[in-house]
């Protein structure tokens, strides 16, 4: 009987163990709208890296961008804290120079910084080509 006893508290407690929030990040509910000059980015994705240069890290997330707008959630949102994005983008029509109806390529690889604080947050990307441009 104390053997029984002591395998079910042995499994009790790694049933326990494995019920708990094992994910070690502080993540934040992230969301904002994604434009150039102007007009909002039709698809495209939002890549959110944690920076380690500036004291920052965790995994990497990708937000899908639609209809000009983009949204994460805590459970699988970006850490927070300095953080790098990368955004790329495509136009909500198909390319005129493209024969097989691809859409037209917009925002190839743009960069920036930005703090991502704990819990929810809007970060909107109102970009133009100049801004394309410097980077």
């Amino acid at each position: 009987m104390k053997r029984m006893s002591c395998i079910v508290v042995i499994i009790s407690c790694f049933y326990l163990q494995g019920c708990g929030n094992t994910d070690p990040y502080q993540r934040s509910t992230l969301s904002g709208k994604i434009s150039l000059d102007g007009e909002p980015i039709g698809s495209g994705e939002v890549i959110l890296i944690p920076d380690p240069a500036r004291g920052n890290s965790g995994p990497s997330v990708v937000a899908p961008i639609s209809h000009g707008t983009y949204q994460s959630t805590a459970e699988n949102g970006p850490v927070s804290g300095p953080t790098t994005v990368r955004i790329m983008g495509y136009s909500e029509k198909t390319d005129p120079k493209a024969t097989d109806g691809s859409l037209r390529l917009l925002i190839d690889s743009y960069e920036t910084s930005i703090e991502i604080p704990a819990g929810k947050a809007t970060f909107d990307f109102e970009l133009t080509r100049n801004d394309l441009e410097k980077k």
